[in-house]
């Protein structure tokens, strides 16, 4: 019966708050900055609001089955310890934004350094300025769409410069992506001169399963086979990105790779005449799901990429919101408490 809560009170030590179920409750809660999980699934809360971005210990966010929820501001730029969002079934949601505002290229590179160990030392030192204000803090985060079926996925995804992990709705792959495949098979993409100055290159992939088990996980990754025109070969290897599908249906799973292009002391790969790359991707149950449930299995599947680089839309910032209607730019005016 709970409906309305206390505000600005900021309890120093509430660490988690969990108010789910309480369906009559429609203001979003402004009770601690420091809290660190915020769990209000199946509220009647209609919008996260901008000032979520004071609560800069927050890490994780769940409002699953939210059925009034319409709009979310998430200033994932300032939420620093933000790791997972679930939005899953909160099929009223139509406008989303993440304040995905600082630079694309230092994002991407602060990706690399937080994993990638080819990244070297040297290679941060003649990184541009704006790399180096983030190279730190690369700030990755899950995020759960399913079953968000009014989210326009394509105004999303052109507006988005860097996604670690997105799970969408659907059965196709988004023409947002520029290649597109089926199963294990490879995707032969050409490699500009433009890609090839650069410490690596960027590759956004999306995975179209069907989910037979609401508790099936899934492990996905990518392989990058640079190939140049005198016979050279380099291979590269992502780290496998693990999606849990909690709705038993077809999901889009989405994520941003990484693979290095040019590494201290080697040839670039212009040099050696590298013209396209082979991309495969290979998708298996997640370990501990084979231990639970070995007949659980995901169908062939449909998949696709794009890569991104300075001129693409996604990393430029080139996605105007004002011809892009579901994603807003703007904060909605709800009022914090004093």
């Amino acid at each position: 019966n709970l409906e309305t809560l206390p505000n600005g009170i900021n309890f120093k030590s509430l660490d988690l708050l969990d108010l789910t179920g309480c369906s009559r409750l429609t203001s979003f809660p402004d009770i601690s900055t420091n809290i660190s999980e915020l769990h209000l699934n199946e509220t009647g809360i209609e919008e996260v609001p901008c000032w979520i971005e004071n609560f800069t210990n927050l890490s994780v966010l769940s409002m699953w089955e939210c059925k009034n929820l319409k709009h979310v501001s998430l200033n994932i730029s300032k939420l620093k310890h933000l790791e997972k969002v679930d939005f899953s079934g909160c099929g009223a949601l139509t406008e989303v934004n993440l304040h995905d505002t600082p630079s694309a290229v230092a994002m991407a590179m602060a990706m690399a350094i937080a994993t990638d160990s080819s990244v070297t030392r040297t290679n941060l030192d003649k990184a541009s300025p704006s790399f180096q204000e983030y190279k730190y803090t690369p700030n990755m985060i899950m995020l759960n769409f399913a079953n968000c079926f009014n989210l326009n996925q394509e105004a999303f995804l052109e507006t988005q410069t860097v996604l670690q992990e997105l799970i969408l709705p659907g059965e196709e792959v988004p023409s947002y992506f520029t290649h597109s495949g089926t199963s294990s098979s490879y995707l032969t993409i050409p490699l500009f001169p433009s890609f090839l100055s650069q410490p690596f290159v960027r590759v956004r992939v999306c995975a179209v399963l069907m989910s037979r088990s609401c508790a099936n996980g899934v492990d996905i990754h990518v392989n990058c086979r640079f190939k140049g025109r005198s016979g050279n070969i380099s291979e590269s290897f992502s780290h496998p990105h693990r999606f849990w599908a909690a709705h038993n249906d077809s999901h889009l799973f989405i994520m941003d790779c990484r693979f290095p292009l040019n590494k201290d002391d080697a040839p670039s790969l212009a040099e050696l005449d590298y013209d396209h790359v082979d991309i495969q991707l290979q998708v298996s149950n997640s370990f501990f799901q084979r231990e639970v449930d070995e007949h659980h299995k995901y169908s062939t599947f449909k998949w696709g990429v794009r890569i991104l680089n300075h001129h693409s839309s996604a990393e430029s910032g080139l996605g105007d919101p004002n011809t892009l209607p579901h994603v807003t730019d703007e904060c909605h005016e709800t009022e914090q408490g004093e």
